[in-house]
């Protein structure tokens, strides 16, 4: 029985392209996608001992998204998601494609 865990630090470098439309007054769609590498870290922590060494590699992918961007004056709010696929960890089988939903807020200017 493993009792232990992992710490897995993802940190995705992103190239995208994104195509904006205002569909209705002060409501914009905009969807896009792009090409991503990612540096990754996995970090081990057996429960009883020390962490094994961390491994890293740099993970070559793409991802998709869309936002929904609602415009009050000179501020927005809005909602994306985004997919993101990967390659996987070297020698480890793990898959680290993900998938983001967030909310958003800024100002116009």
């Amino acid at each position: 029985m493993d009792l232990g865990g992992e710490e897995i630090t993802f940190t995705p470098l992103e190239l995208n392209v994104k195509y904006a439309k205002e569909t209705a007054r002060d409501l914009v769609v905009d969807f896009g996608g792009g090409l991503s590498c990612s540096s990754v870290e996995i970090q081990y922590t057996p429960f009883f001992g020390h962490p094994q060494q961390s491994r890293t590699d740099w993970l070559i992918g793409a991802q998709i998204f869309a936002d929904l961007t609602l415009k009050i004056k000179a501020f927005t709010i809005g909602v994306n998601g985004k997919y993101q696929m990967t390659e996987e960890f070297k020698d480890e089988g793990v898959d680290l494609s993900n998938f983001r939903l967030g909310v958003q807020i800024g100002m116009v200017f």
